[in-house]
C-alpha cells in the first residue's frame, strides 16, 4: 500500500510539473544525506528557509567545504558549481516542501533521498524523498 501512495504522489507531482511531463528521464545519481544545522545555513552564516537552498547547501557542505554527516554519500553531480547552482529549481519534495521546511524553521536535523532525474549532462529534476516516506519509491518517473 505504502509503495503504491508514494507511487501515486511521485506521478502527480511530475504531471503538475511541465518540464517532467515532456519527456521520461532516466536516473543520472542518487544519494542520501543527513541534513544537520550547518546544512542550514549558507556559507556566511545566515539562516537558510527553503528546501531548495538548504539542499544545495548541504552538496556545496560535501563537496566543497569538506563538511559532511554520517549518513551523506556522494551524488557524482554536485561537486560542479553551476550544477549546484541549479539545485533550488530542481527540488521536487515527495509529499510536498511544508513538512520539511517547518523541521528546517526549527532547525531540526532529518533525513532524506534524492534521485536526481534527467538526461547525461543535464539533470532535470531532483526527487527528494524524506526518511518518514523511504520505502517504496522506485526513482525517476
Amino acid at each position: 500500500m505504502k509503495t503504491r501512495v508514494l507511487l501515486a504522489t511521485a506521478l502527480a507531482v511530475s504531471a503538475m510539473s511541465p518540464v517532467a511531463a515532456q519527456q521520461d528521464y532516466g536516473e543520472l545519481a542518487w544519494y542520501s544525506a543527513r541534513i544537520d544545522v550547518a546544512d542550514m545555513q549558507n556559507s556566511r552564516g545566515q539562516p537558510l528557509a527553503k528546501i531548495g537552498a538548504v539542499i544545495q547547501q548541504d552538496r556545496a557542505n560535501f563537496h566543497r567545504f569538506g563538511i559532511r554527516q554520517a549518513r551523506d554519500s556522494d551524488d557524482g553531480i554536485f561537486a560542479d558549481r553551476a550544477m549546484r547552482a541549479a539545485l533550488p529549481n530542481l527540488v521536487d519534495v515527495v509529499g510536498g516542501d511544508n513538512a520539511l521546511e517547518a523541521l528546517i524553521n526549527r532547525r531540526q536535523p532529518f533525513d532524506i533521498e534524492v534521485y536526481v532525474c534527467g538526461t547525461p549532462g543535464r539533470p532535470a529534476v531532483a526527487i527528494v524523498i524524506p526518511s518518514n516516506a523511504i520505502g517504496g519509491h522506485s526513482g525517476c518517473y
